[in-house]
């Protein structure tokens, strides 16, 4: 049990330190990016009134935050981390059977699976929220759970195709399935959680 949660505490720690901060510093990157666009646009106007921007676009840059932050962390876990580290020249089709359970090392356990499901969940309410916001259509709760789990599989099928390309890992099909299940699994949550939130707006209202 021990090292379970140790296993547990560092690789969550390894993912934040590597992972989730420098891509959280990317989404910022991104809405200084934008405010600096918007700020060139309205420069005719009042400098504050310039600067700040009205709502609708204050939520255009809360979701570019979170697409660009959410993409940047999967190309960085994925592939850009493993240039910064020299994890290069591995032989991309070694081993495609592989990778389906958790594996025991000496000091920890991998949980590589398990992260592979995590890193795609969210993926679902960026789509939504895109379709919803940018595409101003709606969709429904099939559509939406179709459109995630394609999602899921094609930008993982994207992945396992560009670490073949730049040899910085492996093509597994164990990644494909278990990236397309977090998509899945992740729509699943994110239509639950709507429809609660639906259903008590309708009981205030």
């Amino acid at each position: 049990m021990k090292k379970i949660i140790r296993s547990l505490f560092n690789n969550t720690v390894y993912y934040l330190l590597h992972f989730i901060i420098p891509s959280a510093l990317v989404g910022i990157a991104v809405c200084l990016l934008i405010i600096i666009i918007n700020y060139l646009k309205l420069q005719k106007k009042p400098p504050f009134k310039a600067f700040f921007m009205s709502k609708l676009k204050t939520a255009d840059c809360s979701y570019s935050f979170l697409s660009a932050s959410y993409i940047s962390c999967i190309f960085q876990s994925t592939i850009f981390h493993r240039f910064i580290t020299n994890q290069l020249n591995q032989d991309p089709l070694c081993n495609i059977y592989g990778g389906w359970g958790i594996s025991e090392k000496m000091y920890f356990y991998d949980f590589s699976p398990m992260w592979n499901v995590i890193m795609f969940l969210p993926a679902c309410a960026l789509i939504y929220f895109f379709i919803k916001s940018a595409l101003k259509k709606a969709v429904s709760d099939k559509g939406l759970m179709i459109v995630s789990t394609c999602f899921g599989f094609g930008f993982s099928l994207i992945i396992e195709n560009l670490q073949i390309l730049t040899k910085t890992g492996t093509f597994q099909f164990s990644d494909l399935f278990y990236n397309t299940l977090g998509a899945l699994l992740g729509a699943i949550i994110f239509i639950f959680i709507k429809k609660r939130i639906s259903n008590k707006k309708h009981l205030k209202a």
